[in-house]
């Protein structure tokens, strides 16, 4: 190994969905030395309780990497405790792609505290804290001394203090297996309205259920793609769209392949957006290359993405002005796309590589 290129060991407990893409991104695009450790992305509580004796078994006759790379889905506390010494001797990296103490629960869900507290026994493990953007990091120092409080007592030293010190840096998003944007031509036909997010609590989909039947009683004509559930995840998705988007619906369920996946996206006219959480938005992003026109709440990460300031037009502000966008953006005719697209273009891998590499170095020669 050339004496300037770092040992990197990226370990993903949940190696599914955006996690996945991140980790490969890393391996695929940095100029160092990538070796991945993971488990499947399933059983997420798990992974955070139990993942790091399974982790240390199967890497204790590894040689030791010059930098652990972890999600925050990992215990790396526990790992580092468990590991051999040559792993301690390690540069530690812990990367938030979510926290459990801002997550927003189903109704009547409790938090899960000891998932908090594994984040955050991580954090003061590792030598740099990363978030995926600066509202992920604004949103969990908020609600850091919060939870300090609350804590009965002897409470952990030094906490907020140890995530004031973390840095933002975006990951980067894997456009290049998505293919080539579609060229754009006049549709025949009814215009689509894509939903590419996890029928989920947090993804505001009960918003987005009104928003369907808002523009099936105003006779908007539209029809409706929604993908992005997981594979084999027990869902009412497949019970609730058909009663919800009735003949409307072309296409509900998880996309089998990429390229499947990008042929939906670069089929859809409108992407809406009505989410509670968002840390980052890469979904936003597929779609915004594939050709969509952007239609999101202003908040969350999404002006970080695409500045609301140069891009008035993709954003809303309450539930009304949702409703009379998507209408408008249905009925009349879009803006180009090309504008937001180039906006998307900065966040593909090969531009976001750079900043990571150069960290890597920085934290092993530090």
């Amino acid at each position: 190994m050339p004496h300037d290129m770092v040992d990197l060991l990226l370990i993903e407990p949940y190696f599914g969905g955006s996690h996945r893409q991140f980790a490969e991104g890393i391996r695929r695009h940095s100029r160092h030395h990538v070796r991945l450790a993971t488990l499947p992305g399933r059983y997420w509580r798990w992974r955070m309780r139990g993942s790091a004796p399974l982790f240390e078994e199967r890497l204790r006759k590894s040689p030791a990497p010059g930098v652990i790379l972890a999600s925050s889905m990992f215990p790396l506390a526990e790992f580092l405790g468990l590991a051999p010494p040559r792993f301690r001797e390690a540069k530690t990296i812990l990367y938030f792609h979510e926290n459990q103490l801002t997550y927003p629960l189903p109704e009547g869900e409790r938090r899960d505290l000891h998932a908090v507290m594994t984040q955050i026994n991580g954090a003061l493990a590792a030598d740099r804290i990363l978030f995926n953007s600066r509202h992920h990091r604004r949103e969990m120092l908020g609600a850091l001394p919060g939870f300090l409080r609350a804590l009965p007592d002897h409470k952990p030293p030094g906490v907020a203090g140890r995530f004031r010190r973390s840095r933002v840096l975006p990951l980067g998003v894997d456009f290049e297996s998505l293919g080539p944007p579609p060229r754009r031509r006049e549709r025949k036909g009814e215009p689509i309205l894509l939903w590419n997010h996890r029928w989920e609590h947090d993804k505001g989909r009960e918003e987005f259920a009104l928003l369907i039947r808002r523009l099936r009683r105003r006779k908007v004509p539209f029809g409706l793609v929604v993908t992005g559930a997981s594979p084999g995840t027990r869902s009412d998705l497949f019970e609730e769209l058909p009663r919800i988007a009735g003949d409307r619906l072309r296409h509900v369920g998880f996309a089998p392949s990429r390229r499947d996946y990008a042929r939906l996206l670069a089929g859809a006219d409108l992407a809406v957006s009505t989410a509670r959480h968002e840390f980052f938005g890469v979904s936003v992003l597929e779609a915004i290359h594939m050709g969509a026109f952007p239609l999101l709440p202003e908040r969350l990460a999404y002006p970080e993405i695409l500045d609301p300031g140069r891009h008035p037009e993709c954003y809303y502000r309450s539930r009304e002005e949702l409703f009379d966008r998507a209408e408008e953006l249905l009925t009349g005719p879009r803006p180009p796309v090309e504008r937001y697209r180039r906006a998307a273009a900065r966040f593909a891998w090969p531009h976001r590589i750079g900043a990571f590499d150069r960290l890597f170095e920085e934290i092993l020669g530090s």
